[in-house]
């Protein structure tokens, strides 16, 4: 009966810890009565490695547990030598072994196995909200970062998560949220954020010692192992809390870039988008009126309401510098299918590539193609 109440007891105590560092203390100094044992450990498995860390031990000041275990090493749950006996439980909720609960000189292993169960749903609990904590908090900094709020609040969360914002670092937007890019993404870059939402992840990624293009680099490697419609947007480097706010805009830039410049399911830097680093901020500001813009707007228009595909033939043909050969070859046309095509864009917008000056229609035709992209995302 006293065991019964002694269990009890336990259990109301795991139920009521809200951390680790409250649970395990009571939990090993309560093990050592229920057992008999002369001492009792707790290890918990390290994350994402194969190494159990001592983490609490009773009585105060025991000397006789080592610091680590190796799964390797891991024993039959009772084992005995001479006149003595030691048990080794796991700790497991669900599939998962969190940990290894130790008794010495006992044999209790009925007992043993009853409070690892419940010790490990206990553990199970508060890192679930731990997790979810830490989350939340990654959120609302990243938040803050993003709208460029600054302060107390700010360096507050920081100094929490053990992020130094003095240091450099690289923003990261991908769409979509693909769970597999995290844990590489940590491994290759240790000391990074993340906020992984349904749709989309958004990330702090510490830069190495080999700088911003050893960081780009470690991004393609662990977005090659992913899948192939993962699509990510890298910031410029950003080092001082009041550079990250641009660097958020950077990375949504870059990963919106990918869109317009074909290039959808890969990496893209800040750095790579050429004029549209200009040109996206005036797409999605918008207030930009021109004649060209207009013109150009009536192609988009046509290609809409017909089915047509005249605003990648002019740009087609802008880009290999009004070459028919090259643009028809690159567009599996017909030459004189080419020619149409353009006779058409001239009836429809007036522009005259004979005269009209090449470059505005070029500009003209990459802000039309961003506010079309722009729009499909709202």
């Amino acid at each position: 009966m006293r065991q019964l109440e002694a269990i009890t007891e336990l259990a109301e105590v795991i139920a009521q810890s809200p951390t680790l560092d409250d649970l395990l203390p009571e939990v090993a100094r309560r093990a050592v009565s229920l057992l008999q044992a002369t001492a009792c450990h707790l290890y918990l498995l390290e994350p994402g490695s194969e190494e159990l860390t001592l983490r609490a031990s009773a009585p105060d000041g025991t000397r006789a547990a080592r610091s680590t275990l190796g799964l390797a090493e891991l024993g039959p749950e009772l084992a005995r030598g001479g006149r003595t006996s030691r048990l080794a439980v796991p700790l497991v909720a669900g599939d998962e072994l969190l940990g290894l609960l130790v008794g010495e000189q006992s044999s209790a292993v009925d007992l043993a196995r009853a409070i690892a169960s419940q010790t490990a749903v206990g553990i199970k609990k508060i890192q679930l909200i731990e997790n979810l904590t830490e989350k939340n908090l990654i959120r609302d900094f990243f938040d803050d970062l993003a709208a460029g709020r600054l302060g107390g609040i700010v360096d507050g969360r920081a100094a929490r998560l053990g992020c130094d914002l003095a240091a450099s670092h690289l923003v990261l937007a991908a769409e979509p949220a693909d769970p597999g890019l995290v844990p590489a993404l940590a491994a290759l870059l240790p000391g990074s954020l993340f906020d992984r939402r349904d749709d989309s992840l958004r990330a702090l990624l510490r830069v190495p010692l080999s700088g911003e293009k050893g960081a780009v680099e470690r991004v393609r490697k662990a977005h090659a192992d992913g899948p192939s419609h993962l699509t990510v947007g890298l910031s410029s480097v950003c080092a001082g809390a009041e550079s990250f706010a641009g660097g958020f805009v950077e990375a949504q830039q870059a990963l919106f870039g990918t869109a317009v410049m074909n290039r959808a399911g890969s990496v893209v830097a800040f750095e790579d988008l050429g004029a549209y680093k200009y040109l996206l901020r005036i797409a999605a500001d918008g207030g930009v009126r021109d004649a060209t813009i207009d013109a150009v707007t009536c192609i988009a228009n046509y290609d809409r309401d017909r089915g047509a595909s005249l605003l990648q033939t002019l740009e087609a043909f802008l880009q290999r510098r009004g070459s028919i050969s090259a643009t028809s070859e690159a567009l599996y046309v017909h030459p004189n299918t080419l020619r149409q095509r353009l006779r058409r864009i001239g009836e429809i917008s007036s522009i005259d590539l004979r005269r009209d000056d090449w470059l505005m229609i070029e500009i003209a035709v990459k802000l039309v193609r961003l506010r079309l992209a722009l729009a499909a995302r709202v």
